[in-house]
């Protein structure tokens, strides 16, 4: 069965029209098979490397533009961890003794900020101009969240000679979190004056290696039109990451009430058809950031990964959340449901709170996730991070994060189809207290494996998402220079 057909029998299973109660049986019986079949085209595509000898990490080489307003609006030079990460959960100034190991009060708009500052100080991934070198101290951060910067010495410096031996060229636009209305401003005021002289490698040989970002769904950035959105001639080929991308066209008809965003669609546009090319996804910022090492945390690091798998987890399904935004009928139904089990081991339903009720996720089976003011939650990458499953009402949260969610995504959320959840064709507690106990167990361990890949470590971290971001950019930047290269020949 190719690609095709399991897109078929996907829109088929979650656009129930019946009005009979769903079957379980059946639910679960397509849910492995779509893990089994996404599995094997995985494994399919690779190499049985079991009797070579380990591969080394390949730490993508990035260049950094240092930029001024209006494009910069923040100085990552000056900025600490402590700064892009927020304090540690659970401090006060009387209980000091309470800060969390793995989770800190971060900006959830932050992601963009996080990766350039994580690029910006990293020995790894950054790559210098000799002037660059030649003419200012290169610096990156210490261990200690407290401290700033340090030189480096110049055996740890990576020069080239040509911007184009760099894989990536990071460009910082207006990355400090905000608001939309604020996004809409910064991008007024980039409009007023010429994107490509600011960026003095951007060429023929290099624009498909350049990646914007914008912590935002992108839409929001749709005034952005010299560099974001509409753009033209190199500009157009360089790429672009935010928290959404295109959704599939089929997903026009789902019953969702937030199709669009500040009035701008998540579809594509016909009109032009490369309004945002080349765009991809990340996940929002996660308020994890677990460390293996005590030296990047206010007190000791916690030895075991808060996704890890096998520890007891009390409560079944677990909402965080309320009923005054988002997608009201959904939330609504599930916090009826909730309250009528009348048993917080079945179904705990409670806000969101940082410091007293976001640990609740790891004793949780079942992170419940209907939509918030987009098809798009933070609560969803913290759900990976703390290993509760999470359960999605929309498929446009489905459709996201190929770079770091693709060959493990179906077994690692359950999606209930929403038109008959709310129709009263699934009782949510009937549907997850009947997987099947080899499959619960199956994504359990899945996300144990893969869950690093949502979170943006406190350092240089191999397989966390800087370094899926990078390496999916990476693989991108080389599929639209191979286009191009057909283009030109065709």
């Amino acid at each position: 069965m190719d690609a095709e057909m399991l897109n078929t029998t996907e829109s088929r299973v979650l656009n129930i029209s019946v009005t009979k109660p769903l079957n379980y049986t059946e639910f679960w019986s397509y849910a492995v098979w779509a893990a089994n079949r996404v599995e094997a085209v995985s494994a399919a595509g690779v190499d049985d490397h079991s009797h070579r000898p380990p591969v080394p990490t390949v730490w993508p080489r990035v260049f950094v533009y240092e930029l001024a307003p209006p494009f910069s609006d923040y100085n990552l030079s000056h900025a600490s961890l402590q700064d892009i990460i927020g304090p540690p959960a659970g401090c006060s100034k009387h209980h000091a003794r309470n800060c969390s190991s793995f989770i800190w009060d971060t900006e959830h708009y932050g992601a963009a900020n996080m990766l350039a500052w994580r690029i910006y100080h990293s020995p790894r991934y950054r790559v210098f101009s000799p002037e660059d070198v030649s003419h200012r101290n290169i610096c990156h951060p210490r261990t200690e969240l407290q401290s700033n910067a340090r030189s480096f010495t110049p055996s740890r410096v990576t020069l080239f000679d040509h911007r184009s031996q760099a894989d990536i060229f990071l460009v910082p636009f207006i990355t400090k979190p905000k608001r939309n209305y604020l996004i809409e401003a910064a991008c007024n005021a980039i409009d007023k004056v010429d994107v490509s002289a600011a960026l003095k490698y951007l060429n023929e040989r290099t624009a498909h290696k350049h990646l914007f970002v914008i912590a935002k769904e992108h839409p929001t950035a749709w005034s952005c039109k010299k560099w974001w959105s509409m753009p033209t001639g190199l500009l157009a080929r360089a790429m672009r990451l935010s928290y959404s991308e295109i959704q599939p066209e089929e997903y026009r008809s789902d019953e969702y009430p937030f199709m669009t965003i500040n009035g701008r669609t998540f579809f594509r546009d016909p009109c032009p058809l490369t309004l945002y090319p080349n765009l991809f996804s990340m996940p929002y910022l996660s308020t994890v950031h677990w460390t293996s090492t005590a030296s990047a945390s206010t007190t000791s690091a916690a030895s075991t990964p808060p996704w890890a798998a096998g520890a007891p987890r009390p409560i079944l399904m677990l909402f965080l959340g309320g009923t005054g935004h988002g997608d009201l009928s959904v939330r609504r139904k599930l916090m009826q449901m909730c309250n009528n089990y009348r048993n917080k081991q079945h179904c705990y339903s409670t806000r969101y709170d940082l410091n007293r009720t976001l640990l609740l996720k790891r004793e949780a089976t079942f992170c419940l996730e209907p939509a918030g003011d987009s098809p798009y939650r933070r609560s969803f990458t913290d759900d990976i991070a703390m290993g509760c499953i999470p359960v999605l009402f929309n498929r446009m949260q489905d459709h996201a994060y190929s770079w770091m969610w693709d060959g493990w995504r179906e077994a690692s959320r359950v999606m209930v189809p929403r038109g008959p959840f709310l129709k009263g064709q699934i009782d949510i507690f009937a549907l997850l207290s009947s997987i099947p106990d080899h499959f619960l167990r199956r994504m359990q361990a899945t996300i144990a494996a893969n869950a690093r890949k949502f979170q943006m470590s406190l350092e240089d971290d191999p397989g966390d998402a800087v370094h899926m971001i990078l390496q999916g950019a990476m693989r991108s930047s080389n599929a639209i220079a191979s286009e191009l290269k057909f283009a030109a020949v065709s």
